[in-house]
């Protein structure tokens, strides 16, 4: 065999060996990205647990989607997915998170690092411009948390993707041939570098030691959840309506049971006339439910309206909030403006303080 045949065969072999290994870390550069994913979905659930006022990534993101989606969507995915609707929100959020990151990681891996750190970047805006909307998070508290959380993950997908390429293999099978000496100009040979044994490769790391660093930050995102849901004790609202002691009623005398003036004696009063309604919500001898099935609730002559009393199993909560608003009765005032004379406002100790009137 000739020398050109040795070149060419070792040649073909040598890129033969480079495609090999890239094509062998393009699914890891796509782990390493959902893994950088996860930890900053992570982070953000932590946060939400720390703070109680910051939303988390998934919740600020959500409230965006459920604020500028169109009302004809809404209530077809509230007619199919009733209440479950929020769930399958929630999970769609995360899912597509999980494979932008993973797009972003392979991005990384082909040597794309920039676009990497600009796409986590616009992860980050976005979910600080989210966070920031709601009326209860505060504005600055809200971007820094999220672009910490985009750092947090676009640094965990650089050292993965890091580890890929001290993981991948450098080419120099055994028997290759080895270049010739350098010369100078006169032909005489340079000092030569020490030469490497025949088929030495570099050994920093191993494929098992990439998937140990990969699980090593799910693990991680896992446990800032976990951490984030503990921390997620009651809310202000909740503890100050835990505290609330309402004082006993007090029954204040009608004005229609006044005495008649004249006429027949015989005549009832309004007071009178008033059915009498026993504690347990019977009126005139009847219970509740049959007093509402003797009402013309048009149940049987529109055909498509819902009854007038909904089935338990039909009964749920729907709303466009994602997260049920927790409100601090020390910040809270009730007013009263508008078409009025004089307009004023009530706090939540002044309506506490207010004798409880039970008609």
């Amino acid at each position: 065999m000739t020398d050109q045949d040795t070149s060419d065969t070792s040649d073909t072999s040598d890129t033969s060996l480079d495609s090999s290994a890239t094509r062998s870390t393009l699914p890891m550069g796509a782990l390493a990205g959902a893994a950088g994913a996860g930890v900053a979905l992570g982070f953000g659930e932590l946060i939400e647990g720390a703070t109680d006022t910051i939303p988390s990534l998934v919740v600020a993101v959500g409230e965006l989607v459920a604020d500028y989606t169109p009302g004809d969507i809404v209530a077809a995915s509230i007619a199919n997915l009733g209440s479950i609707q929020k769930t399958v929100l929630f999970a769609s959020i995360v899912i597509l998170s999980l494979a932008i990151g993973a797009g972003l990681g392979y991005m990384a891996d082909r040597g794309r690092r920039q676009v990497t750190a600009v796409g986590f970047a616009l992860f980050g805006v976005l979910g600080g411009w989210s966070a920031s909307r709601n009326p209860f998070s505060p504005a600055l508290g809200s971007w820094l948390a999220a672009l910490a959380a985009a750092g947090l993950g676009v640094v965990t997908t650089l050292l993965l993707v890091s580890r890929i390429r001290a993981n991948s293999p450098a080419p120099g099978p055994a028997g290759s041939a080895q270049p010739a000496p350098a010369t100078d100009p006169a032909g005489s040979e340079l000092t030569a570098q020490p030469e490497e044994p025949a088929g030495s490769r570099p050994r920093v790391g191993t494929r098992r030691a990439f998937f140990a660093y990969a699980g090593g930050a799910g693990a991680t995102a896992l446990a800032m959840i976990g951490i984030g849901r503990s921390l997620r004790g009651p809310s202000v609202a909740e503890q100050a309506r835990e505290a609330v002691v309402l004082p006993p009623p007090t029954t204040a005398p009608s004005t229609a049971a006044a005495e008649p003036t004249g006429g027949d004696s015989g005549s009832a009063t309004a007071a009178d006339a008033a059915p009498a309604t026993t504690p347990s919500g019977e009126s005139s001898g009847l219970p509740v439910r049959d007093q509402v099935a003797a009402l013309d609730t048009l149940d049987d002559e529109v055909d498509g309206i819902s009854t007038y009393i909904s089935p338990n199993d039909g009964f749920y909560r729907i709303d466009t909030a994602l997260v049920v608003p927790q409100v601090d009765p020390a910040d809270w005032s009730l007013r009263f403006t508008g078409m009025v004379d004089n307009p004023y406002e009530l706090t939540f100790d002044e309506i506490l303080a207010m004798d409880l009137s039970d008609h």
